[in-house]
């Protein structure tokens, strides 16, 4: 038997798989027997058949018409520009020609470029083949790469017909630019005493609700204090997460001098702002005190009485208001040795008696220094200024002068 293909370009193959020569004459036994055409080309094919006696008799020749299957393979995308992590939506569309019936796989390749495609709540890496049907189909691309994405789709029918298909989107990294500012109200501010600041991030071109932001704060100098926020501490250098819009954070001073604050924020696209803050920390008041039991109105047939005394300025230290404040009241606590208490008496500053530098307040007066309560004893005095701030204690003893 000899063939001769006459349309189309294909081989013929014996039962072991070896390929027969167009024109030249194979053996073949009486009665049924198999050959195998594998097209080489679409459309059409027509193979002419002779079969040759020992007495050289020819029969045929037999021809035969094949149609190899054939579809048509489309994508398009609903967007040529994207941003990374966006998902872009594409639209399939396989078409049978002639005879149907065939099924099919699908996968892709990027390149160079990075992406991910889901098809039925399914994702796939490139490479990666999926069943598709035909007719139209929906698929979604998600771009993570920065760059041109060439994404090429090929199809592959259960007749081993290969489609390919391709588009072009554009994924630009996503940049949120945004305004920041930061404020704080105008109150009076005091070491260890909570007080808000108000911070506010605007993007300018609309904002992804996708994007977060965080903050950091540091000192222009040594550690000036914390911010509290959502039950939390947080501490000069620590990552703080930020809601974007209008937020509220507690900051707590732990200085008594005034400082500036930087704050830092970024977003998680990569964007980011600072600003800072000055603030004027009242400083608390500062107490001098020094306590002593004087002898006075000394001669004549009574003697001397006696007084005890504290002093809250004299020639070597002073008691001091800052900020333009100025010294309100005075608290001296004593220990009184007969009732064997603590006695705390209070003062308006003002009425401070002595001259000059010396200011002092009388604690009592006894014509005999057995009767004086506090006679050698332990005292503690603070001062309270026009801000509302007490001084820390000074502590001493009743010195006999």
């Amino acid at each position: 038997m000899s063939y001769e293909i006459l349309e189309g370009n294909g081989k013929i193959t014996g039962i072991n798989g070896n390929t027969l020569q167009n024109s030249t004459g194979y053996p073949v036994a009486l009665g049924n027997f198999s050959f195998f055409y594998i097209p080489e080309s679409l459309g059409s094919h027509q193979i002419s058949f002779i079969v040759t006696d020992n007495y050289g008799q020819e029969v045929g020749p037999v021809i035969i018409d094949l149609e190899t299957k054939q579809n048509d393979f489309t994508v398009n995308s609903t967007q040529s520009q994207a941003n990374t992590g966006d998902v872009v939506d594409l639209n399939f569309n396989i078409t049978e020609l002639g005879i149907g019936g065939d099924t099919y796989i699908m996968y892709f390749s990027t390149g160079s470029s990075n992406g991910a495609f889901e098809f039925q709540g399914t994702t796939y890496a490139a490479g990666e083949s999926f069943t598709v049907p035909t007719g139209s189909f929906q698929g979604k691309y998600t771009g993570i790469s920065e760059s041109n994405h060439n994404i090429e789709f090929k199809v592959r029918s259960s007749s081993e017909v290969e489609k390919t298909a391709d588009v072009n989107i554009q994924f630009n990294k996503y940049e949120e630019f945004f305004d920041l500012t930061v404020s704080h109200p105008s109150v009076d501010i005091f070491q260890d005493r909570q007080f808000p600041f108000s911070f506010v991030t605007n993007a300018t071109a609309g904002h992804d609700t996708e994007v977060t932001y965080e903050m950091t704060f540091s000192f222009s100098g040594a550690n000036a204090g914390f911010i509290t926020y959502n039950g939390q501490v947080y501490r000069e250098g620590e990552t703080i997460p930020l809601p974007y819009g209008s937020e509220r954070l507690d900051f707590t001073p732990l200085t008594e001098e005034s400082f500036t604050i930087d704050f830092g924020v970024e977003n998680s696209t990569g964007i980011s702002q600072t600003a800072s803050e000055s603030v004027t920390v009242l400083k608390k008041p500062k107490v001098a005190a020094k306590g002593e039991k004087h002898n006075i109105s000394c001669g004549g047939f009574n003697g001397c009485d006696y007084q005890v005394l504290i002093y809250t300025c004299f020639n070597t230290n002073c008691s001091e208001a800052y900020n333009g404040a100025t010294l309100q009241q005075v608290e001296i606590r004593i220990y009184n040795r007969f009732d064997n208490r603590w006695d705390v008496r209070l003062f308006n500053y003002n009425d401070a008696q002595g001259q000059g530098v010396e200011r002092y307040f009388e604690l009592e007066v006894e014509p005999s220094e057995d009767k004086l309560r506090y006679l050698d004893q332990r005292y503690e005095v603070r001062v309270l200024d026009t801000n509302g701030q007490w001084s820390e204690k000074t502590t001493g003893n009743i010195i006999r002068v």
